[in-house]
C-alpha cells in the first residue's frame, strides 16, 4: 500500500459499516429491491439532469 491507500483505508472500513449487500450470502432479487431504489433516486435527483 502507498500512503494514498493508507490514508483511504480509514474511508473505507467507515464505508463497511453500511454496506448492505455484498457481505451477505444470500443473493439479492434485483427485481425486488429495484422499486425502492428508483424512488431513491426520483426523490432525491431531477427528472433530467445537466451534465
Amino acid at each position: 500500500m502507498n500512503q494514498h491507500d493508507k490514508e483511504m483505508l480509514k474511508w473505507l472500513l467507515v464505508f463497511n459499516k453500511s454496506d448492505l449487500y455484498s457481505k451477505s450470502k444470500v443473493k439479492i432479487n434485483l427485481e425486488e429491491v429495484k422499486p425502492y431504489y428508483l424512488s431513491l433516486s426520483d426523490k432525491y435527483f431531477p427528472a433530467k439532469l445537466r451534465w
